[in-house]
């Protein structure tokens, strides 16, 4: 899969994702939101295609991602006026970055590079 079709299949699921957690169960305006995949997105993928390259360590490339994502969205809630989120909307975004990213990482990588 090349660089760009990884990065939009990656943004793509991280504006869905964002947009079920922290626009649905927090309130955060779509442009807020649309800014912060776009960050997410760029720091996941220094995580999951540069740190963690090998094809063994899927499983933690996909928790490095949820756990960034959450830590990204509180500093963004404590820095950007109009962007707020909760304890457990940080909990079940990290928690669905970490299932879609082991999917994506586990079921749809392998499949694309056949």
């Amino acid at each position: 899969m090349t660089n760009v079709t990884y990065l939009l299949v990656k943004f793509v699921s991280m504006l869905v994702l964002s947009l079920l957690t922290l626009t649905l169960f927090d309130s955060n305006p779509f442009g807020l939101v649309l800014v912060y995949a776009l960050i997410t997105t760029g720091v996941n993928y220094m995580i999951s295609a540069r740190l963690f390259e090998s094809d063994d360590v899927r499983s933690p490339a996909a928790l490095a991602e949820g756990i960034s994502s959450m830590l990204i969205a509180w500093l963004m809630s404590l820095i950007v006026p109009g962007f707020r989120s909760t304890f457990l909307t940080l909990f079940a975004l990290a928690c669905a970055v970490i299932l879609s990213g082991y999917f994506f990482h586990s079921l749809l990588i392998p499949e694309i590079d056949k």
